[in-house]
């Protein structure tokens, strides 16, 4: 291998895989979302809308993809029909709805935060591509912020669910 070219495979490299434990970055969320969390290196940042419940959406994304896992945080504003809603019953429909447009199935297991707290969903997904999804969703107020990863299902080994778990574990609010 000539020189330059194995100059590139290593960067190549070195760009493609994980870093250690322990040396992962502290993200904050893009336009001023109001939390953090962790990545295994600094990412990219867009904005989207969904829909729910037939209301547009708007979406505030941060994303990264590492050694066959793409990570995704992401938050929106509850739209107004949903604002009156008690906590519960919001957490509830706003999940079901979420996971219904999304069209994967729920896999059986432990959920990647337990029994999670009143104000949070999460669960194992498996979409019909063959990729599977964990996802949390944490109700702040009138925010939703959602964690989720994504990785073929036949790759999906004990390396990829410490990373999942770790990232999806990871969210934090910001004392502002």
């Amino acid at each position: 291998m000539k020189l330059p070219s194995l100059a590139l495979f290593l960067v190549i490299l070195g760009l493609g895989c994980s870093s250690p434990d322990g040396t992962w970055t502290t993200i904050r969320a893009v336009d001023d979302g109001g939390f953090e969390f962790l990545f295994p290196h600094q990412g990219g940042e867009q904005n989207g809308k969904i829909k729910l419940n037939g209301a547009d959406v708007p979406t505030h994304i941060n994303i990264v993809a590492d050694s066959g896992i793409t990570y995704v945080a992401s938050w929106f504003e509850l739209p107004e029909g949903f604002k009156a809603l008690a906590e519960q019953t919001r957490a509830d429909t706003v999940w079901k709805l979420m996971n219904a447009a999304n069209g994967a199935v729920a896999v059986d297991g432990p959920k990647p935060l337990g029994n999670g707290a009143s104000e949070q969903r999460s669960g194992w997904f498996l979409h019909d591509d063959g990729t599977r999804v964990g996802v949390v969703m944490t109700f702040k107020d009138e925010r939703v912020v959602i964690l989720n990863t994504g990785v073929p299902d036949a790759f999906f080994g004990d390396r990829e669910r410490r990373n999942t778990v770790r990232f999806l574990n990871s969210l934090r609010f910001s004392a502002n």
